[in-house]
């Protein structure tokens, strides 16, 4: 059944860890993404063929995908990345399967709190088409996992520091960077503009002028 895997990398399955849970663990950053970009949460979600494939039965294998929707750069708000991290710290599972490093974190610590939890408990990882062991591996491979998590972290932090420098420029030139409030629309220069339509700006200037009221 494993086959599909490199002769060293096949050998690292114990009879021991197909004894235990294999997690899936899939997420997608915002719920925009999780509407748009439909094609990535199911390709994600095609990963549970892996652990049958690697010899698990299917009673065993568990899909995580509660923080479908949810940004990895902390783990406070990912209730399925403390799930897996429970389930890994009582020794039940010998599998983790995931589409790449940066599924399980953007952040280096809590990438560093998943990959410690592996190694402690004796826990596969595959990630990226490869089988790992942590509990095992010489230090070149972990120390190459450790890079891949902080170039992760690096890359999100610089196009959020970009994105913002780019929001901030664009404000100071008059445009918006916001969706627009109740009764306006963006123009074809990015500004917003009164909406064309005269019953909603009536309504609207109804409503502003009914909460003004009820707070006096």
């Amino acid at each position: 059944m494993t086959t599909m895997l490199p002769p060293d990398e096949a050998s690292l399955i114990r009879a021991d860890h197909l004894t235990k849970l294999a997690l899936v663990y899939i997420r997608q950053s915002t719920l925009f993404q999780v509407r748009m970009n439909t094609g990535s949460t199911e390709d994600q979600r095609g990963l549970t063929d892996i652990p049958k494939r690697l010899g698990w039965p299917e009673g065993s294998i568990q899909l995580i995908d509660e923080d479908l929707g949810v940004s990895a750069k902390s783990a406070g708000t990912r209730s399925g990345f403390r799930s897996l991290l429970t389930l890994m710290s009582k020794g039940q599972v010998g599998l983790v399967v995931v589409q790449n490093e940066s599924r399980v974190s953007r952040h280096p610590l809590d990438g560093e709190q998943f990959l410690d939890a592996a190694r402690r408990f004796d826990v596969l990882i595959f990630t990226d088409g490869h089988l790992f062991a942590p509990h095992s591996a010489d230090l070149m491979k972990l120390f190459g996992v450790r890079i891949k998590n902080l170039l992760s972290w690096y890359e999100n932090e610089d196009r959020a520091q970009r994105f913002r420098a780019a929001s901030h420029a664009k404000a100071r030139r008059g445009f918006a960077v916001r969706l627009p409030q109740n009764g306006y629309v963006i123009a074809t220069k990015g500004k917003w503009i009164k909406d064309p339509d005269a019953a909603l700006r009536e309504a609207v200037d109804r409503l502003s002028f009914d909460k003004t009221s009820a707070r006096r």
